[in-house]
């Protein structure tokens, strides 16, 4: 089974997946998604290893990073120290894409304790491009209230899965086979609405950075691949002197022999043995591990276990606090099937008894609204946008005729509502959640 957990590193709360057990690996994703991109991957590594997919900081569930905070040696820093924080003495290192940008700045804060590090599609730009990303790559997605950005994220998505540079559409930048899989555009749709307009912290770190000089110095084992179709194969080539301690495979390597060439690398130098289920995890925001998976829950000052139904779906999803709610919630969780816990059907009384405290309302609901299918055309954001509006507004100070509406705290309880209506609906699609 995947546990999920937070640790805490200077007020940031880092999310994290893990699984297996046997020797440490520490997995990062691809910007703007988070460690469900990794979970393919995850299953098999975790027959092997005892694998650890970190959110890194602003994408997934992990919080961004402060202001001022914005390279990838900042995001390298906040990962050692959450990395420190659960234990791990040594470990394999595996990144891909801004992933493998950042676990590469990691190993430089980290060279004895890295064991073996494998750089997946890493990219490696020239000045030209780099000027060019920043021109065109990094759009504001800023939400609006009749909901047109979601038609700009869908969009620019299609294009990214088929198209690169996405902005640049003509037969010379079409992919030679575009990404047709729904649960990728699915995956990186929620990492954009996940992370906002932070989304472009990560990206704009990723562009900037020049892996070579590193490349040319690192002192411990690193191996640099791609798979066959990615659309960073083509930078395989532009590595230039390397370290004696790179391997570069400069062809893109089929699925198979991609995940072979994954497994041989990071068993070559195998760190220390740990196992997912002594990972520790923060007081109180965590994932219980329950008889239907974990289950997310955050605790307030009081003592009782309030669970939020789909009927709340106006007031911010669990993963981003308890601030709003009333003090007599000492535990919060998303309802069974629904929200943040989209994934777990799990007994209440069952959560109640795990936390030591009581089921405080007696009745919530659950009921999804009726969404169209999840598929290509991206209906169904638009649809569980304008169902979280209706909530917002029956609900909220419209519905209790006040004259003044807070238009910041509005949109963010819609984003909010948005997202935990998505998660409970795309639950339905493998691997969303």
């Amino acid at each position: 089974m995947i546990r999920r957990g937070f640790t805490e590193v200077d007020g940031l709360h880092v999310h994290w997946r893990a699984a297996g057990s046997g020797p440490v690996v520490v997995m990062l994703h691809e910007s703007p998604r988070s460690s469900t991109s990794l979970l393919p991957l995850l299953d098999q590594l975790s027959q092997h290893f005892c694998c650890i997919a970190f959110d890194t900081p602003g994408y997934g569930a992990s919080d961004p990073l402060p202001d001022g905070k914005d390279s990838l040696k900042d995001f390298a820093v906040v990962l050692r120290d959450a990395i420190n924080a659960l234990g791990l003495e040594d470990f394999g290192l595996y990144g891909t894409h801004t992933g493998a940008a950042i676990a590469l700045e990691l190993a430089e804060l980290l060279p004895e304790r890295v064991t073996a590090l494998l750089l997946d599609g890493l990219a490696m730009f020239s000045a030209e491009e780099q000027q060019s990303f920043f021109r065109h790559y990094l759009i504001c997605h800023k939400p609006r209230w009749d909901g047109s950005h979601l038609m700009q994220i869908w969009s620019r998505i299609l294009d990214q899965t088929t198209f690169f540079p996405f902005y640049s559409r003509s037969p010379n930048t079409r992919l030679a086979q575009p990404n047709t899989d729904l649960n990728f555009i699915l995956r990186t749709c929620i990492g954009f609405l996940e992370s906002g307009n932070h989304y472009q912290v990560g990206y704009r770190a990723a562009i900037a950075f020049d892996p070579k000089p590193v490349l040319l110095s690192i002192d411990l084992p690193c191996r640099i691949h791609a798979r066959e179709h990615d659309l960073l194969a083509s930078h395989l080539k532009r590595a230039g002197r390397l370290s004696a301690c790179v391997t570069l495979c400069a062809d893109p390597l089929p699925q198979d022999d991609w995940l072979k060439a994954t497994k041989e690398w990071l068993s070559e130098s195998p760190a220390s043995t740990d196992s997912a289920a002594r990972l520790p995890q923060h007081h109180n925001r965590k994932f219980i591990d329950t008889s239907a998976g974990p289950v997310f829950v955050v605790r307030g000052p009081g003592k009782g276990l309030r669970i939020r139904g789909l009927d709340a779906i106006a007031r911010p999803a669990g993963l981003y606090g308890i601030e709003d709610y009333n003090a007599d919630a000492g535990w919060l969780a998303d309802a069974p099937a629904c929200g943040v816990n989209a994934s777990a059907s799990y007994d209440p009384t069952q959560l109640a008894r795990l936390l030591g405290a009581e089921v405080m309302n007696e009745r919530v609901t659950t009921t999804n609204p009726t969404l169209p299918p999840a598929d290509a055309l991206g209906g169904f954001l638009t649809s569980a946008w304008f169902a979280a509006r209706e909530a917002l507004i029956l609900r909220g100070d419209y519905a209790s005729g006040s004259n003044e509406v807070d238009k910041e705290s509005e949109t963010s309880a819609l984003v909010s509502g948005h997202l935990a209506l998505l998660y409970s609906h795309l639950n339905r699609v493998p691997r969303i959640i």
